[in-house]
C-alpha cells in the first residue's frame, strides 16, 4: 500500500508540478488526533530536501522519513493548541506574517507563471547573446602599490628587464604570490579602471601606472578574446529567474501606483513625503 501511495504521489507531482495542484487527487496518509497529514504534504517535504540527499536514498526511506517528520510536527502542533498558544499575541503576529507571505507567493505564482513561456525565454536569450557579442575578456597580470611613487619605481624595474611576475612576487598585495595573475576577466568581474586600461592595451605590453579607488596599478596584458556566449540550454534557469524577477518587480510597481501607502515614524507619527 505504501509503495502504491508513493508511486501515485510521484505521478501526481510530475503531472501537476505543485502541492497545490495535487489537492484534487490528494489522500490522507496519517492522522494525529484531529490533524490530517496529506500525501501532497509528504511529497512537498521530500522535494524540499537537497537533491543529493534524495538521490542517495531509496524512495521508500525518503517517504518514511518525511512522514515521520510531519507526524512529529502534528504532535507538537496539537500540544501547542491544547496549551492555548494559538491565542498568544506573539504567535498571532507570526501567523499574520506567514499568511501574508503565503498569499503573496500564491498571488505571484498564479499571476505570472503562465507568462514565462519558451517564446519569452527565447527572446531574452537573443537579447543576452546580442549584448555579449560585443564584449571582450582580458587576461592580465597585475601589480598594485600604495602610491604613485611606488608604482613608478616598479615600472622602472620592469622596463629595466625584470619579469613582471617576478616583480609582483617580490611585493605584498592580494595576488602577488601568484605573480599578479588575474586570469580572464571582463567588466562584470573586475574594477572598471583595470578593464578600461586593458581594453586599450596591445597584447604583450605593460601599462603605465594608473589609479583607482584601491590604489595604483600596473598591468601586463597576456591575451584578449571575445567573451564566451553561454548556450540557451545552460542559460535556461537564469533566464527564467531573471524573467520572473523583472515581471514581479513590474507587478509590484503597478500595485504600488494604485495603492494608498501611509508611512509612520518609530513614534507612530505620520511621515510626510
Amino acid at each position: 500500500m505504501r509503495t502504491a501511495l508513493f508511486a501515485l504521489a510521484l505521478i501526481l507531482h510530475s503531472a501537476v508540478g505543485s502541492a497545490q495542484g495535487m489537492e484534487s487527487g490528494d489522500v490522507v496518509v496519517a492522522r494525529v488526533w484531529d490533524v490530517e497529514i496529506m500525501l501532497s504534504e509528504v511529497m512537498t517535504a521530500i522535494y524540499a530536501t537537497r537533491p543529493e540527499e534524495r538521490a542517495s536514498q531509496h524512495p521508500e526511506d525518503l517517504y518514511d522519513q518525511a512522514l515521520e517528520r510531519l507526524i512529529e510536527g502534528a504532535l507538537t502542533y496539537h500540544a501547542a493548541r491544547e496549551a492555548g498558544l494559538r491565542e498568544d499575541p506573539s504567535v498571532q503576529r507570526r501567523l499574520r506574517l506567514i499568511e501574508r507571505q503565503v498569499l503573496s507567493d500564491t498571488y505571484f505564482r498564479q499571476q505570472l507563471s503562465g507568462q514565462i513561456d519558451a517564446a519569452l525565454l527565447d527572446a531574452r536569450y537573443v537579447a543576452y547573446a546580442a549584448a555579449m557579442a560585443g564584449r571582450r575578456q582580458y587576461h592580465a597580470h597585475h601589480i598594485r602599490t600604495a602610491n604613485e611613487a611606488a608604482a613608478i619605481e616598479v615600472k622602472a624595474r620592469i622596463d629595466g628587464g625584470e619579469s613582471f611576475a617576478d616583480v609582483a612576487r617580490s611585493l605584498s598585495y592580494p595576488g602577488s604570490s601568484r605573480g599578479g595573475d588575474l586570469g580572464f576577466f571582463d567588466e562584470n568581474s573586475m574594477v572598471p579602471e583595470i578593464v578600461s586600461v586593458a581594453a586599450a592595451m596591445a597584447v604583450g605590453s605593460v601599462s603605465e601606472p594608473f589609479h583607482s579607488q584601491y590604489g595604483w596599478h600596473l598591468l601586463s596584458l597576456e591575451a584578449a578574446r571575445p567573451a564566451p556566449i553561454v548556450s540557451r540550454e545552460e542559460m535556461h534557469n537564469q533566464l527564467a529567474e531573471e524573467a520572473w524577477q523583472d515581471m514581479r518587480t513590474a507587478a509590484i510597481e503597478n500595485l504600488r501606483q494604485a495603492a494608498p501607502i501611509a508611512r509612520f515614524g518609530r513614534n507612530g507619527e505620520p511621515l510626510v513625503d
